[in-house]
Parts: structure tokens; sequence; C-alpha cells
């Protein structure tokens, strides 16, 4: 089945399932990556419908969590994107539409690859908790995974947006 829904908010989602390594755990191994592509602390998001004879709108979205490391007034910076559509004709709309695209943003693009045992109840968007050795944790969201239905085979989750030390 083939499906479009926004990934909810790691952060404000329980997570379905921890991996955790060391006696009794399912983790196995993890190559994780981390890359600030694509990372914005701002949205300035413009509306503007000529069609329908409405006037011009925008909003501008930021990052104003004081204890994010990519607060809008902190070392970050500011490091704004920049959208526009037709369909915004309201400031709400555009207020909602940069506060969307801030969440999907402000994260590093953090990434992980985990071996682990299986778990046939998993789906794309699932958020994990991962636990490593070092007694850190993280939150990851899945991005897929490949079913192997051979004996003795591997069970690797290819993750999104990791949000540390949670």
């Amino acid at each position: 089945m083939f499906r479009i829904t926004e990934l909810p908010d790691p952060l404000a989602t329980t997570p379905v399932w921890e991996i955790r390594a060391g006696e009794g755990g399912a983790y196995v191994q993890a190559s994780r990556g981390m890359s600030l592509d694509g990372v914005h602390n701002g949205w300035l998001v413009r509306g503007e419908n000529t069609e329908s004879n409405v006037a011009p709108v925008s909003a501008l979205v930021v990052d104003s969590d004081p204890g994010s490391p990519t607060y809008w007034g902190g070392p970050f910076g500011h490091r704004p994107a920049f959208y526009s559509s037709a369909v915004i004709i309201s400031s709400g709309a555009a207020t909602a539409a940069g506060t969307l695209k801030l969440r999907a943003s402000v994260a590093p693009n953090a990434t992980a690859d985990l071996s682990s045992l299986p778990n046939p109840a998993l789906e794309p968007g699932d958020v994990l908790r991962v636990v490593y050795l070092d007694g850190s944790a993280e939150l990851h969201q899945v991005h897929s995974f490949p079913v192997d239905l051979g004996v003795g085979g591997s069970f690797t989750i290819q993750t999104i947006s990791a949000k540390e030390g949670t």
C-alpha cells in the first residue's frame, strides 16, 4: 500500500521500540553520520495570489528556543530559508507552513544504519529510542529497512532525524 503522511515529530512521539546495547538488548551495531546541509533556523514564507485579488502575506518563523543549538539568537547565527506559494493567502497559513518547514529543518541531518534483532512490527516513520554502548541515547525515525526472507539474514534499519540526548 502506498500512502503519503506527515512524519511525526520525534520529540513529541512516544518511541515504538527501544534498541538497547548490552546484555538483553536488541542492538548489534550502528553506522552514524551528520551534516548541516539543509539545516535552517528560520523560514520566511510568502504568499501572493494575484488571481484572487488577495493582498500578499508573509511570516518569519524562527527557532525561538534559547536551549536549542540552532536558536535564532544564538551562536548558530541566522540561517534562513525561503518559501513562496500562491496557495498561501493568509498570515496564519504562512505561519503554519513556516512552522512545519522549521520543524523539519532545525535538526542536523543525522542518519544511522542500525543493525538489530528483527522487528516485523516496524513501519517507516516509526520513532525508535537507541541506547548505545557508552550509555548515550538518541531518538531516530525509521526511513526504511529491507526484509530478508532467508535464514540468518541481517536486519538493518535506515533512519533519519536523530535527536541526541534523549
